[in-house]
């Protein structure tokens, strides 16, 4: 192995590590990923890969040759590491997130307390009672909760009780959601 070869080793070699160690950081650290950070999560990837397949087998060249069709003949040729860089290009799994919505299913025998507890669970968030009595906090709910946002699937659940419940508001207080029962007493809103 001449000097030069020996420098471009070490410089890929660093290069390679610097890239695998960003990539330990990224997963690791951030909670979720924006489509933008995948896209360039995907390009170092393949940049990654590209480079090692360079290091590891130097000069060896690939070349695929296919047919699309009877007329149509598709030819390519490269190095190791163009291979493996559009290999991973090309493999890297596309996430299309889902659209924002809650979707949950109430089994019989539970009450309005626990949907509203255990929905506002899915958001490791917690839900606060103001206004209800026991009888309606423990009112018998069934069925399922089909909405864009929380707080719509916590005033959904209204619907689904076996006995009628208090009008109610819902609203965000980071860190939780308050459920507000609306009582009027000769016109005027009181919050029990």
């Amino acid at each position: 192995m001449t000097t030069l070869q020996a420098y471009q080793l070490w410089i890929g070699l660093g290069f390679v590590a610097v890239l695998v160690l960003f990539l330990m950081v990224a997963f690791f650290i951030k909670e979720k990923l924006s489509e933008d950070q995948r896209q360039i999560l995907r390009f170092l990837c393949a940049l990654c890969a590209g480079f090692a397949g360079a290091l590891i087998a130097g000069d060896a060249l690939f070349k695929l040759n296919t047919s699309i069709g009877t007329a149509t003949k598709i030819a390519v040729s490269g190095t190791a590491g163009f291979a493996l860089f559009f290999a991973i290009w090309f493999t890297f799994r596309q996430i299309v997130p889902p659209p924002d919505a809650v979707h949950f299913s109430i089994p019989p025998g539970w009450t309005f307390r626990q949907a509203a507890l255990t929905l506002t669970k899915q958001e490791k968030s917690f839900a606060h009672f103001d206004g209800f009595n026991e009888e309606e906090l423990n009112t018998p709910v069934e069925g399922e909760v089909h909405t864009k946002h929380m707080t719509d699937a916590l005033l959904a659940i209204k619907a689904l009780a076996r006995k009628p419940l208090p009008a109610y508001q819902v609203a965000f207080e980071d860190p939780g959601y308050r459920i507000t029962a609306q009582r009027e007493d000769h016109g005027i809103q009181q919050h029990l």
